[in-house]
């Protein structure tokens, strides 16, 4: 996978987490802004069943071979939109886009 395609499946993966923590410290038009950006439109699934795109599922199983720091960089810049170290995400993007 070239490293600008995990970068957008990164972005539409840090929505969703976003989305799925209920958006909390977002005002209700920015999560619902979120929701379509991300195209959570899950109606009528069985509660049963596991709700998450498989390409998320996907991505957080290459996601488990990355080490804590990593993990934790790339959750600041694509989920919490905090400080990260860039050097480290950008290492963690490479190792994603050798696994997808």
């Amino acid at each position: 996978m070239l490293i600008d395609d995990v970068r957008m499946l990164l972005q539409r993966w840090g929505a969703y987490e976003e989305v799925c923590s209920n958006g909390l410290g977002k005002s209700q038009t920015a999560r619902c802004c979120d929701i379509i950006r991300v195209g959570l439109f899950v109606m009528g699934t069985n509660p049963d069943e596991d709700p998450t795109p498989q390409e998320f599922r996907e991505l957080e199983k290459a996601m488990n071979e990355l080490d804590d720091a990593e993990t934790y960089h790339i959750h600041q810049k694509y989920v919490h939109e905090a400080n990260y170290n860039e050097s480290i995400v950008l290492r963690a993007e490479n190792i994603l886009a050798a696994l997808l």
